[in-house]
């Protein structure tokens, strides 16, 4: 993945509250036997703690987070338990694949799988208000806000032109758990 200015990792301390979530509901006996959607659901599932989302949002609701499942997608079930409780406006998770669906979204994940199709659909798609977030190395530079990438660094990549774009505001919070890249 290309480093530069407006990419932010996020690193391992970002994913400690993620794992204080899955050990609440899904407890395994060992953290390490987390499998990786858990991991993922259990991390989209805590992204709206740390987001604002802007004031008017075009066909959004307001009183509800949806959070869109770009495709085929394993995370749903999981997702849906995980979000269920959630203790600030409750979270609607959504299969979604047009872009009529996908403008109803303050979230969108690409899965790795589906980011070609995502790429073919994205310029019918209005960004604003829209935190997206994928798992693809190119991700940040077609325009996604985070990526998400599970592997022996456990990191997470912001594009800060990009959620600036979207009109996105992160809480300070989240700017404790993240490094610039230099």
């Amino acid at each position: 993945m290309r480093r530069a200015q407006n990419y932010v990792p996020l690193a391992l301390g970002a994913i400690l509250p993620v794992l204080a979530i899955l050990a609440e509901h899904l407890a395994p006996s060992n953290p390490d036997e987390f499998k990786p959607d858990e991991i993922k659901a259990a991390f989209l599932g805590k992204i709206p703690s740390y987001v604002q989302w802007p004031a008017k949002m075009n066909g959004k609701a307001d009183d509800k987070i949806v959070l869109g499942l770009f495709g085929d997608n394993a995370l749903k079930d999981l997702l849906e338990q995980l979000t269920k409780e959630a203790k600030e406006r409750p979270i609607e998770v959504r299969k979604v694949d047009r872009p009529a669906e996908i403008n109803q979204c303050h979230i969108l994940y690409v899965p790795l799988a589906n980011n070609a199709k995502w790429l073919a659909l994205r310029k019918e798609v209005d960004l604003r208000g829209l935190l997206t977030v994928g798992e693809s190395d190119n991700f940040l530079e077609q325009g996604g806000v985070l990526v998400f990438r599970l592997n022996e660094t456990r990191r997470f990549w912001v594009n800060v032109k990009n959620k600036d774009k979207a009109g996105l505001e992160i809480k300070s919070q989240f700017y404790r758990i993240i490094k610039p890249v230099k």
